[in-house]
């Protein structure tokens, strides 16, 4: 699997400590830190861009998939990183497998999966490289993840990660995103 951290270096070394400690309490052995996008941005268009180059990358290796974090990824339990593969879909089933969301949360009776309708968050997820020229062709002056529209957006659930509690670019301030998630909802619950 490759995984690229999105890391903004201007944010306090200890965001960056936080998160090599996180991946390696997790055992995740990342390509290493993407440099994140805020120059001569609007937040939404500089978030865009760095998930966006990521994707790129990924198109021009050819990788079959890629799995994208960014440096405030948090998974509460220890063997988090374990169940979000174990509960990754096979190849084809999805177009995004998100470690969580903090948008609506579906469940499909029918075909037996946890899923959400428009992705929100996106602090740890999978993109399928079927899906990889549908992200691109989102508009640069959107949000990345909740511009989204029309794909298989699955849900690992309970959530394998969550956001660390921290500074966020997209708000200005610091913001604890996981306030209205309930226990249930995140696997190893802090």
């Amino acid at each position: 699997m490759n995984i690229v951290i999105i890391h903004d270096d201007r944010r306090p070394e200890e965001e960056r400590l936080l998160c090599e400690h996180e991946l390696s309490r997790q055992g995740i052995c990342a390509r290493g830190f993407w440099p994140a996008n805020y120059i001569g941005e609007t937040v939404e268009a500089a978030i865009n861009k760095s998930h966006r180059q990521v994707v790129e990358f990924a198109t021009n290796m050819g990788w079959e998939e890629v799995c994208i974090m960014e440096s405030d990824v948090l998974f509460p339990a220890r063997d988090g990183w374990k169940w979000f593969l174990k509960n990754m879909p096979p190849k084809g089933k999805y177009d995004l497998f998100l470690a969580g969301t903090y948008g609506e949360i579906l469940y499909s009776e029918i075909l037996g999966y946890f899923y959400t309708a428009i992705p929100c968050g996106f602090h740890c997820y999978i993109i399928d490289s079927r899906y990889y020229d549908t992200f691109l062709a989102t508009p640069a002056d959107q949000h990345i993840d909740s511009a989204q529209r029309g794909g298989v957006y699955r849900l690992c659930y309970p959530f394998a990660a969550i956001q660390r509690r921290g500074w966020s670019a997209n708000h200005k301030s610091i913001q604890d995103y996981n306030v209205n998630l309930k226990p249930a909802d995140v696997y190893g619950w802090i």
